[in-house]
């Protein structure tokens, strides 16, 4: 099992209070991109945004890393 670091940043926005979370792998890289919302704002056009970005970040991460999609 390897374990990755994760660093978290909270953001604050008209909406409420969301978080940033960037995953670093072994050796300190971005190796992933997320974002979450708090519960009030599941199921709703804001959180599928919201999550369609982290996707987005995440292919991109993946992209620069060399790795296939």
């Amino acid at each position: 099992m390897t374990r990755s670091r994760l660093l978290t940043q909270k953001v604050k926005t008209k909406f409420s209070t969301m978080y940033v979370h960037l995953e670093l792998d072994k050796l300190g890289r971005p190796a992933g991109l997320s974002f979450s919302t708090p519960g009030k704002i599941l199921d709703s056009a804001l959180d599928d945004v919201i999550r369609l970005l982290g996707d987005a970040a995440n292919s991109l991460i993946r992209e620069a890393n060399g790795e296939r999609k």
